[in-house]
Parts: C-alpha cells; structure tokens; sequence
C-alpha cells in the first residue's frame, strides 16, 4: 500500500479537525489520483485530459453594455474616455441569477502605458450590482464555492458575496488551484509544493483578527484539485 511521507503525524491532524472527503489531484501530464480524507488513502487512476467540470453559458448571458459598466468601474480607467473593448474571459455562476465574471479591458493604442487592465464584476439577471467590484492587472482561473458564497481566482484572490476580499497568509498566496468541500467548511490550496486543507471558519478569523489558521498541509503536488464526496 502506497503510503505518504509523515502519514501518522497528518492523518492524526487531519482527523482532530474532523476532515473527510476525497480530493481528485490532476498532475501536470493529466494523472489522477483520490486522496481520501483523513485515511491518505490512495489511489492512482487512469491519465486523463478530459474534464468534466461544467462549462459556463456564452460570454452573451451578460449584455455588453452593462460589461462596460463594469470596466468603467476601473480606477485606471480614464473618466471620459470612448468606448470601451471588454472581453469575458471566465464566468462563475454562484447561482443560476448571480455570476461573477472576469473583465479584461481594453483602452486602446492610446493608452497602451496604463497596460493590460482587469476587474471581476458581479451580476444578478445580466445587471450590473452594486458590489464593489475587485481591480487588478491580469488573472488566473475563476470559479465560484459550491453555495456560491464565494468566488476564487488563482493564486491568491479569495472575495465574498459582498465583492470583500477574504486574506490569505504568504505561503497560500501562489495557488495553482482551489477548490471548496460542499458544505463550504473546507478549502483546499494546491500549491507548488503540496497541498493545503484550510478550516474556513479559521480562514475567516485569521482576516479578522490575524488568528491563527487551522489548517493541514498534504506532501503532494497537483496542477488542479477537486474536492468530491466522500464516505459518511
């Protein structure tokens, strides 16, 4: 049985804080593996590319118009500038009336010296809302937690329904990946080096007041990481 380096130590963590489930780890060259939680048991599947994630609906759920809006938003957007060219570049459905959506905005050869521009803008039924929408120069991958109470983007934007942002410390802040337990109490952070399962009450005190997190740490690597159901 294919066992992980310090596996009696980490289990015995994993199991104080009351983890279970499986996480599917995707490699680089699109192997899989399940690891089951808080056993660490193992199991290698066949290499796969295809992904069965849900694709989002057409760029056209959002109206254009209100795609500008959201880039005008932009602090770094010139006040009285023409039109603007705004391309969706990710949806997350939070639910089926509320999508957030990654922006990328473009100003034109005139103002190439401001560079690429971006904003992750929040929509109810196509409409623009009123939350606050999060600025920065380019993105990762985008995708919402399975109750929709927040929205992720790699490496290291995690926001809540309220458009504020949750911190996280340093060594969480280059992920390849995230991915949300269903209940949402759990988040797993597939970094460069392993694999970080953080309790999400303590994610939450740890931007409030700096507490400490819980949190335990998987010697493993994985390009994507999916957090499935697991035994009761």
């Amino acid at each position: 049985m294919e066992t992980i380096e310090g596996q009696d130590l980490i289990v015995a963590s994993l199991a104080a804080l009351g983890v279970r489930g499986v996480l599917e780890l995707t490699g680089d060259g699109c192997s899989r593996t399940l690891l089951t939680l808080p056993s660490l048991a193992l199991e290698r599947r066949d290499a796969s590319c295809r992904s069965d994630v849900a694709k989002s609906p057409p760029a056209n759920a959002i109206p254009r118009a209100q795609l500008e809006r959201a880039a005008r938003r932009h602090p770094k957007v010139p006040d009285r500038i023409g039109p603007l060219r705004t391309l969706v570049d990710e949806i997350a459905w939070q639910t089926p009336r509320d999508a957030a959506v990654a922006i990328s905005i473009r100003l034109g050869s005139r103002f190439e010296r401001l560079g690429p521009l971006s904003t992750i803008a929040f929509f109810r039924d196509g409409e623009l809302r009123s939350t606050p929408g999060y600025f920065r120069i380019t993105g990762g991958h985008l995708d919402a937690s399975p109750q929709g109470s927040y929205v992720t983007q790699t490496p290291d934007v995690i926001l809540r329904l309220d458009g504020s942002q949750v911190s996280l410390p340093p060594y969480l802040r280059d992920a390849r990946d995230f991915s949300w337990s269903v209940d949402e109490r759990w988040l797993a952070v597939a970094g460069a080096y392993a694999i970080t399962v953080v309790d999400v009450a303590s994610l939450e005190d740890y931007d409030a007041a700096g507490s400490d997190l819980r949190s335990v740490t998987l010697p493993q690597v994985a390009a994507r990481v999916a957090w499935r159901e697991g035994p009761p």
